[in-house]
């Protein structure tokens, strides 16, 4: 845990360490929400967060981010948290194993149109082949998977 008084950042500020950055900011605590008189208060959040480093234009358009229609979803056998999931990019069939399992059933996948990193070396994942990623997005005990906002084409090359 870091003191805010070792690292006297001013609130909303950030402060780099190598791979590591600390930032400072004004959080929201609620205690005991189960009583009708919420103890709401504001606190200073001291925290460590790992640091990404910046691509240029030319780094992300080597990503190929496409449309993809799920066509079918099962559970992989022995594993917990692993789905395996077949799509349609609109010129293949790809397999793509994900952990997401824990946030979605596999039946509610299946018609779903999602964005898939489409050239991403195949990997190996409890031996089955993995010929993507789904993109999500996820925070602590939520993930949500990334999809298109209105019906669209297996595909679409997103940019």
């Amino acid at each position: 845990r870091f003191s805010e008084h070792r690292f006297n950042l001013p609130l909303g500020t950030s402060r780099s360490f190598g791979m590591f950055e600390i930032v400072r900011s004004v959080g929201l605590c609620i205690k005991n929400p189960q009583n009708e008189n919420y103890n709401i208060h504001h606190h200073i959040c001291t925290k460590l967060v790992p640091m990404v480093d910046e691509i240029t234009i030319d780094d992300f358009g080597k990503i190929e981010l496409k449309t993809a229609k799920v066509i079918e979803c099962e559970k992989v056998e022995k594993s917990r948290r692993l789905l395996r999931i077949v799509v349609d990019t609109g010129d293949e069939r790809r397999q793509i194993i994900s952990s997401i399992s824990d946030y979605y059933d596999p039946d509610e996948l299946i018609g779903k149109t999602l964005i898939v990193v489409a050239n991403l070396k195949k990997a190996k994942i409890m031996g089955l082949e993995s010929e993507g990623m789904l993109l999500a997005a996820e925070r602590d005990d939520f993930l949500t998977l990334v999809t298109t906002d209105r019906e669209s084409p297996a595909g679409m090359r997103i940019s």
